[in-house]
């Protein structure tokens, strides 16, 4: 099998996934983005593990060479240390020159399998596979210049914008966008507000009111605890944001207000990220900014909730009570999340109470209550993104219960993982997307490498999907 896994990595993207069976494409996907929503309930029911578990209908039509090397990537990248090797040889190949050589690694494995392509002609071949799967995409223009100046962060906003006119030409079948923050506004702007954020919070604990952030007078201090967002000790001395940060979040608002006109211009939808505990609350109030303009009559915008935050169930409380006040749509991205070593060694070398939850048993149950929480809002759509078979199970059983409508609700999965997942979900007629970065390869080696260490844990726990992969090979071989 490595000798073939090994010459799959070599062998070109397929032009398309061609399915040996009829494709039905599900009227829902023309336009997902109209509101409001009052579609009834249509699917095929809940999906059983015996539905995942198989494979043959899973990847009925997918080429064996993208199947062995998908097999292969999740392989390596589960063996002990492979990714903090791969960061490593990044850091090497650049001190020493070698960035090409290391390029042409990436690029003929976990570029191939992973990422869609290096432009928008190459995203071309995959689309048409998932539309032929009946599945939907959201596009991640994955390089990001963290550098942090105006032109930087001016350049990121532009790539967002020319992602969205890029989507919006391809009749509903990409319904997203996505924006990091820290990508269009300084990470260090975000850290600053959450200071002022939480000493206000704890100085009015019961009433937190408003923060005279300029242009932001109107939006509210968001109530929740953040446990050890910031450290502690340096909150007494918080001071308010200078003429030159108050001039930075005027610019990073007007960033944000483009990418979401351009958003509500061509009938899309956007996901704003997630960031860090220390910076996530200032991420809160610029969603409620946007929220106020754009999701007054429709959810267009959407919000992310990372479950193995201790806060998370509040947060999303705290986002629910605010819309019904404020008359607003609440869109609500749910995921386990991305920082949780990041933020443990972080409260370890500060000497604070860890934020996160103590396992994931604990961040499992959290999310199953985020889900809850959100279903029972009328005014509130989900964009699920897992790739844990129980949670998905979870969820469709959650929806024919409540009679959740079909079209308020999308699951979602990295390209290059779990398509058993994500292939039953569409094959059961729910709204399901592949979450796919493209860029060139130079610049998406970095954001590779970060997602592998975010999600390493992910990565190791995709053992069904390697024995998905390994029977639909086997049993392939075996007829051949």
């Amino acid at each position: 099998m490595l000798r073939a896994a090994g010459k799959a990595l070599r062998s070109p993207r397929p032009s398309a996934w061609r399915s040996t069976a009829p494709v039905t494409i599900n009227h829902h996907m023309a336009n997902p983005s109209v509101a409001p929503i009052a579609a009834p309930f249509a699917s095929a029911g809940v999906p059983s593990l015996a539905d995942f578990a198989d494979h043959r209908a899973a990847y009925a039509g997918i080429p064996m060479s993208y199947l062995l090397a998908q097999w292969t990537m999740l392989r390596t990248i589960a063996l002990p240390g492979a990714v903090p090797l791969s960061m490593k040889a990044l850091e090497v190949s650049s001190r020493i020159g070698a960035t090409r050589l290391m390029e042409s690694m990436v690029r003929a494995t976990a570029f191939r399998v992973f990422c869609g392509g290096e432009s928008m002609q190459e995203l071309e071949s995959v689309l048409q596979m998932l539309r032929q799967k009946d599945v939907l995409a959201v596009l991640n223009y994955a390089v990001e210049d963290e550098g942090g100046t105006d032109a930087a962060l001016e350049n990121n906003t532009q790539r967002i914008i020319d992602t969205v006119e890029a989507a919006a030409q391809h009749g509903g079948t990409v319904p997203f966008a996505c924006l990091k923050p820290t990508a269009i506004a300084p990470a260090s702007l975000f850290t600053r507000m959450t200071a002022l954020i939480e000493a206000q919070r704890l100085a009015n604990p019961d009433a937190p009111g408003a923060l005279t952030f300029d242009r932001m007078q109107h939006i509210d201090v968001p109530a929740h605890s953040m446990p050890s967002a910031v450290d502690p000790a340096s909150l007494a001395a918080v001071q308010p944001l200078t003429s030159e940060e108050q001039g930075q979040l005027s610019r990073a608002l007007d960033r944000f207000a483009r990418v979401c006109d351009s958003v509500q211009k061509h009938n899309l939808l956007l996901l704003i990220d997630a960031e860090r505990s220390y910076q996530q609350p200032a991420v809160d109030m610029m969603y409620r900014w946007c929220s106020a303009t754009y999701n007054q009559h429709t959810r267009r915008v959407y919000n992310t909730y990372q479950t193995y935050m201790l806060d998370a169930n509040a947060r999303i409380a705290d986002e629910v009570r605010w819309c019904k006040r404020n008359g607003t749509h609440l869109g609500a991205k749910v995921v386990r999340g991305a920082y949780m070593h990041e933020e443990r060694e972080r409260a370890a070398r500060l000497r604070i109470a860890s934020p996160i939850q103590r396992d994931f048993a604990a961040t499992t149950a959290s999310y199953d209550t985020a889900m809850e929480q959100l279903f029972a809002f009328p005014d509130a759509d989900l964009f699920i993104a897992t790739h844990n078979v129980h949670t998905c199970m979870r969820a469709a059983q959650l929806m024919q219960q409540m009679r959740i409508p079909n079209d308020k609700v999308f699951f979602a999965q990295l390209y290059g993982m779990c398509d058993e997942v994500t292939f039953t979900l569409a094959r059961f007629g729910y709204r399901v997307a592949k979450y796919i970065p493209f860029g060139p390869v130079d610049g998406v080696m970095p954001y590779l490498v970060r997602r592998a260490m975010e999600n390493r844990d992910i990565m190791g726990a995709a053992v069904s999907s390697r024995k998905l992969l390994c029977r639909e090979i086997g049993a392939r071989a075996a007829s051949a």
